[in-house]
């Protein structure tokens, strides 16, 4: 990707660090003035390595990432999270592993974090491993923690028309699936499923679909992504389901499609 951004100015900058276990991880070094004329780089993991101890090798060697950028903010792709209603949450803030410990039992060696989704009412419960925080707060001191499903939640809440029965948000990836359904004027599910299959990809959205009670001729069914199974997805659901739609990119025309989704969600969010 082109390289604009002047390095040896990096108090000007933003960076994203862009964590997805088991071994991926990537930045992105953007202006707040053009979110989408950035720098985007994947870095190089050891698949054999713990993550932790892999990732510390590659921002070690990374020059890029150790600059004294005005913000940085990681971006944690977890399958593990889970929503409670704000208003119960913010009387209980103290709580918050019991919450987490609700839907997933083994946290012991887990520090739990905490995102506020307001255009839906929730906070976002998400995990990370008690290793890696150590190592990326004594690293990145300063730096912001987000789940990479709570600016996704905010984007497609953005795009749903208030009051509509049924729609549907699908954001397929090289690795996994996340599915955000809306009825009304609330949220009626989110989930993530580990795939590397557009077939398995289709199932787990059929099967959502026909459990949840959605119409196939009349609710909407709309796939994001900037993964090449996008559109072979789509072909595969139009066979099914009446209004399957393509989702812009939040930066369209703009953004090279190299940026992953999430990171443009996130920066539309921001």
């Amino acid at each position: 990707m082109e390289n604009k951004i002047d390095f040896g100015k990096p108090e000007k900058y933003q960076l994203i660090i862009w964590l997805r276990q088991p071994n991926e991880a990537s930045f992105y070094v953007y202006s707040k003035e053009s979110p989408d004329t950035g720098y985007y780089e994947e870095l190089s993991l050891s698949s054999t390595s713990l993550f932790t101890e892999s990732l510390k090798e590659a921002v070690f060697n990374n020059k890029y990432l150790i600059l004294g950028y005005e913000n940085t903010n990681i971006l944690l792709a977890s399958g593990f999270y889970t929503f409670v209603p704000e208003d119960i949450y913010r009387a209980n803030e103290d709580e918050k592993d019991s919450f987490f410990r609700f839907n997933f039992e083994n946290i012991d060696h887990k520090k739990i974090l905490s995102d506020e989704v307001k255009i839906c009412n929730i906070i976002n419960l998400f995990e990370i491993e008690k290793t890696l925080y150590d190592f990326l707060q004594r690293t990145f001191p300063y730096a912001r923690y987000t789940h990479y499903i709570t600016p996704l939640l905010r984007y497609f809440s953005k795009q749903r028309i208030i009051g509509e029965s049924g729609r549907v948000f699908i954001r397929i990836s090289d690795r996994d699936l996340s599915v955000f359904c809306f009825r009304f004027d609330r949220i009626e599910a989110v989930n993530t499923f580990l795939c590397n299959d557009v077939n398995d990809a289709a199932y787990f959205i059929l099967t959502l679909w026909e459990k949840l009670r959605f119409d196939r001729l009349l609710d909407g069914l709309h796939v994001a992504g900037t993964s090449d199974k996008k559109s072979e997805l789509i072909t595969i659901l139009s066979r099914f389901i009446e209004n399957v739609i393509p989702v812009s990119n939040p930066f369209p025309g703009k953004n090279p499609t190299e940026i992953p989704f999430d990171i443009q969600a996130y920066l539309d969010d921001n």
